[in-house]
């Protein structure tokens, strides 16, 4: 085992071990559906990317909730899009298109507006991952005041940290290697042309762990909220515990970790390599 690897397993080992043991989950209030949050914040990235550390630093400002993934909101993407659905709340009066629009928006975000009071804050935002193959639909749901941040990571450290978990994302390729790069690469430009269409802040997550003041600094300002140095000590505030890396919990600090993917297989380096060629330069990355 290199010094790198054995350096970056310690780290992984004292946050496991420092993580909290127990977690008492937020409760949530019914609330009037007239009082809406009218900016949320939606956090687009890969899987592996840094997302779960940048929620908890969204979570630990006193401003905005930010809970664990929510997984649910592509399927009311889907029901905003499904004739009979539409044709049916027709019948109970929702006969404009603005209409069913809004009870599908307010059905998609009523667990965040309860999760909102209960925090006692002011907005709230959602970071899950998958929700980058269907970003424009979701925006288009929101409110028109919703901002957006792109969380970006070199895209073969998050292959090598997909494939080295045996995960699997869509139907791309049967061979597990070849699947996790394809995935990746189509979220990738996913991303990169949903960021040519808006006006959102995107970071990338090595430049987060080697300056997170800095880049902080730049993701507050464009959401228009005051700078809170608490945020850079996001692992002394409480975050309720998802479906995320459990490690993420008991992490402190700020850490880099990457360029594990050079300790991949040539011929699997190649793959990559030829998948994304031309793409790796857009976003200041190097092969």
């Amino acid at each position: 085992m290199k010094l790198g690897e054995i350096k970056h397993f310690i780290i992984r080992l004292k946050s496991f071990i420092s993580k909290p043991r127990v977690i008492v989950q937020s409760k949530y209030v019914v609330l009037n559906d007239s009082d809406y949050c009218q900016n949320p914040i939606m956090v687009f990235g890969i899987h592996r990317s840094g997302t779960s550390l940048f929620r908890r630093i969204l979570n630990s400002h006193s401003s905005i909730s930010c809970p664990p993934e929510s997984y649910f909101f592509e399927r009311f993407v889907r029901m905003a899009g499904d004739d009979d659905i539409e044709a049916g709340l027709a019948g109970f009066g929702y006969g404009d298109r603005e209409s069913f629009l809004n009870e599908i928006r307010k059905w998609m975000t009523i667990y965040h507006e309860a999760n909102l009071k209960a925090d006692g804050k002011s907005r709230w935002a959602d970071k899950t991952p998958q929700y980058v193959h269907c970003a424009d639909e979701i925006m288009a749901l929101l409110p028109s005041g919703a901002q957006s941040i792109l969380v970006y990571r070199h895209p073969f450290d998050i292959i090598y940290s997909i494939y080295d978990r045996g995960w699997r994302f869509g139907e791309y390729d049967s061979d597990l290697f070849k699947n996790t790069v394809l995935y990746v690469r189509d979220s990738y430009l996913k991303l990169l042309d949903f960021e040519d269409k808006y006006n959102c802040y995107s970071f990338r997550y090595e430049d987060l762990t080697a300056d997170p003041k800095g880049i902080l600094r730049g993701v507050f300002e464009f959401l228009g909220e005051e700078w809170e140095e608490q945020v850079l000590n996001y692992n002394e505030k409480k975050h309720n515990l998802g479906t995320e890396d459990p490690v993420v919990a008991g992490a402190k600090g700020f850490f880099s970790n990457n360029e594990k993917w050079k300790m991949l297989d040539q011929d699997k380096i190649e793959f990559m390599l030829l998948s994304f060629d031309g793409l790796l330069s857009r976003k200041g990355y190097e092969k």
